[in-house]
């Protein structure tokens, strides 16, 4: 509850105040590379935490899936700089 807290917070509120004091352009890879990922991992951290087994707990198996994700998409955010 703490973390996902105080990423809410930091999100809705720290982050947008710069946007808010002087917007600027928008990158289109925010948009095409970015959001997707942070979609698709959100809605795949819900179904994990989601009590369908009756545990609200996630498996070992399943934090090794979102490390895997995570490593992932810093190899994508790598490559596309790296190009």
């Amino acid at each position: 509850g703490n973390v996902l807290g105080s990423n809410m917070f930091n999100l809705l509120v720290v982050l947008c105040m710069p946007g808010l004091i002087a917007p600027g352009p928008l990158d289109p890879a925010a948009i095409t590379r970015d959001l997707p990922v942070m979609l698709g991992l959100t809605v795949a951290l819900f179904a994990m935490c989601w009590p369908w087994r009756g545990v609200e707990r996630i498996s070992r198996g399943e934090a090794v899936l979102l490390l895997l994700a995570f490593i992932g998409y810093e190899y994508l955010l790598y490559q596309s700089v790296v190009a």
